[in-house]
């Protein structure tokens, strides 16, 4: 793994002019792309889990979760996701519950 040299987006975010916030925006978009792309959600993204080095990057894989078919099918980390883990106030309320029956639309 790539060690990052940056700070959490959340404590520079402020400092960025309007067109590097679009950049970073689409940044984390192709990111969320190529994870469902790979049928993977991260379940996870909140500002403290993006890192800016110039660039945006999604980290904290913790809860990463893989689809099969567009279903949930798996923990990378287990079997459930540990509710200590979870960024409680920003997850989902299927996430936090463990009901990934809900259709996930990825396209």
């Amino acid at each position: 793994m790539k060690y990052i040299e940056g700070d959490q987006l959340k404590n520079i975010f402020s400092s960025l002019s309007f067109q590097k916030k679009i950049q970073v925006l689409i940044e984390l978009t192709q990111q969320v792309q190529f994870l469902h792309d790979n049928d993977y959600l991260h379940l996870d993204i909140w500002p403290e889990n993006i890192l800016f080095d110039g660039q945006a990057i999604l980290h904290d894989y913790g809860c990463s979760a893989k689809l099969l078919n567009g279903t949930f099918v798996s923990k990378l980390k287990g079997s459930h996701i540990p509710q200590k883990l979870l960024s409680l106030i920003k997850c989902s309320p299927h996430v936090f519950m463990g009901n990934f029956q809900i259709p996930m639309h990825l396209g």
